[in-house]
């Protein structure tokens, strides 16, 4: 996951996480920054005039803002209210409807520790997905697309469960 910004002071400024590690790296202006080996949000750069240091805050998911000399520069901005809504909408409905004993006869869907795993695993994605757009319309239509899909996922698990239930007493 990578974020670009552009700033008058600081000129620009690329930030990279890594989803699978968590690994940062931060280049300003081209130059590639070392991180500080006793503080993790920390990163330096040595020039002619000495030990230049600036601090991250935050993460891709919660937005990330840069502390240097003085001032504070947004990176990436905190994620909106309609995106942490589409995020944490299914694992919410799972977790009210999977749990429900007459809403599940009306659509069987399996809550639980699977459904709230399922469903916090497309609020996840949807998340980082919304993240990486930049235009509203899009971020809103593909989140609610992702967040659907992990209802769906854990409906068609509820089908399964039953239809195993079945043949089992049958």
């Amino acid at each position: 996951m990578k974020a670009v910004t552009q700033n008058e002071f600081i000129g620009e400024i690329v930030y990279e996480e890594s989803f699978w590690t968590g690994k940062r790296t931060i280049s300003v202006n081209g130059v590639k920054w070392e991180r500080s080996k006793h503080d993790k949000k920390e990163y330096f750069h040595e020039t002619a005039e000495g030990k230049e240091v600036l601090t991250l805050k935050g993460n891709y998911l919660t937005g990330i803002s840069v502390w240097y000399k003085g001032r504070t520069v947004e990176v990436l901005s905190k994620p909106t209210w309609y995106e942490i809504l589409i995020a944490i909408f299914p694992l919410i409905f799972v977790c009210i409807w999977g749990n429900a004993e007459p809403l599940v006869m009306i659509f069987p869907i399996i809550g639980g520790a699977i459904g709230g795993f399922v469903s916090a695993l497309g609020g996840v994605t949807a998340m980082l997905v919304m993240r990486s757009m930049k235009v509203t319309k899009q971020k809103i239509l593909v989140g609610c697309a992702i967040s659907l899909g992990s209802i769906i996922v854990c409906g068609m698990l509820g089908y399964i469960l039953i239809i195993a239930l079945a043949v089992a007493l049958a």
